[in-house]
């Protein structure tokens, strides 16, 4: 009523039964309620002494009371400290019992600097209610579908994220998310819309575990023992790209094609006569290290080693359809990097090391022999 006469307007119901005054829909989740924008904590509204205001009149000031209160919405309440006491939703911040004004008779009262409160006068509630439909700035707040939607989307964001990314990273990505729907929600609090806040950092923080415990017990499963099987005898490169295949090893095998890696020492035995065991174990050491790294490094697949001899594979068990070129590709490097040792290692200094390399490139059962898993 208030708020009426002072926009020299009348309240306005629709057939729904929302609310408006002067063209201004009042926002209303709850019919017939209005929730409260208190812009400023209540400090921006200014408060009189009645019995400043009595001494006013004795006094004759009718000029003081035209310039306080003209055009103005006046309310008469109490701002004692044991009666009509209001907690609002700006307890967290402080709120204050308005600003005292200028008096017009007595003098200022000492001790009279506000502090800021977890309560605030009754009349203050009032106050803000009246603004708010004069000033049109009333808080929005979502009403339960539009708060189910946007929490479930936020959710379902969150549940990709840990679908796609590893555990940590689902969880910097739920902080990043989280962080930035904050800013997102303070932002529009601040222009008088309420979105949630807890409801979506909640859904999406459970749905978060739940996808990380539905990827550790069931999901990533295969991919754990893939990897767990392979890590000691195949190449990291190799096994990302067999878990990139989606391709589970089972018993059985399949027709491939396939190129086969044999290497050896010439006249190693010959050689090895002439060294203690210490300086072979050293120099068969780094030669096998050297020329595993290259055939890795090209995508193949170290089977075994017989002495001074190495067979290897390209083309399984992870499926390359350039293992030809790739393992020519290796045994150039191979024979190109002996060189280089027998020129600058300290092992292979006075030996004069070659090797042979053949490769066949064909047709061959590429699969698992044994019991299930």
């Amino acid at each position: 009523e208030l708020a009426a006469r002072a926009l020299d307007a009348k309240v306005e119901m629709a057939p729904s039964g929302a609310a408006g005054l002067s063209g201004y829909a009042i926002p209303s989740t709850v019919p017939n309620t209005l929730t409260l924008n208190f812009r400023g904590l209540s400090r921006d509204v200014p408060t009189f002494s009645f019995a400043d205001l009595r001494a006013c009149v004795e006094k004759g000031d009718r000029d003081f009371f035209r310039r306080a209160f003209e055009g103005k919405v006046v309310l008469l309440g109490t701002v004692l400290n044991f009666e009509d006491r209001k907690l609002t939703s700006m307890r967290l911040s402080g709120g204050h019992d308005g600003t005292p004004s200028a008096r017009c008779a007595l003098p200022a009262a000492a001790g009279t600097a506000q502090k800021a409160r977890s309560d605030v006068a009754g009349v203050f509630v009032h106050a803000a209610a009246v603004r708010n439909l004069i000033e049109r700035d009333g808080v929005t707040e979502l009403g339960f579908p539009s708060r189910t939607l946007l929490t479930i989307a936020f959710a379902a964001v969150i549940a990709c994220a840990a679908g796609v990314f590893a555990p940590s990273g689902a969880l910097i990505a739920w902080l990043g998310l989280t962080a930035v729907w904050v800013v997102v929600a303070v932002w529009a609090f601040v222009h008088a819309l309420a979105l949630p806040l807890t409801e979506p950092a909640l859904a999406s923080l459970a749905a978060l575990a739940i996808m990380i415990g539905y990827r550790f017990v069931l999901a990533d499963r295969d991919e754990r023992f893939l990897r767990k099987s392979f890590a000691f005898y195949l190449a990291p490169e190799v096994i990302e790209t067999m878990v990139a295949s989606g391709k589970m090893p089972a018993l059985g095998g399949e027709m491939r094609n396939v190129t086969m890696f044999f290497s050896d020492l010439s006249g190693f035995s010959s050689i090895a006569e002439t060294m203690t065991p210490v300086e072979l174990v050293t120099l068969m050491n780094e030669y096998l290290s050297a020329m595993t790294d290259i055939i890795e490094g090209h995508g193949g697949y170290v089977d075994k080693y017989i002495g001074d001899s190495i067979v290897a594979m390209f083309g399984a068990p992870a499926d390359d359809p350039a293992h030809a070129r790739n393992a020519v590709r290796a045994a150039l490097k191979c024979h190109d990097t002996l060189a280089e040792l027998n020129e600058g290692h300290p092992a292979f200094a006075g030996h004069g090391l070659s090797h042979r390399i053949g490769l066949n490139s064909g047709e061959a059962v590429v699969g698992n022999i044994g019991s299930p898993p």
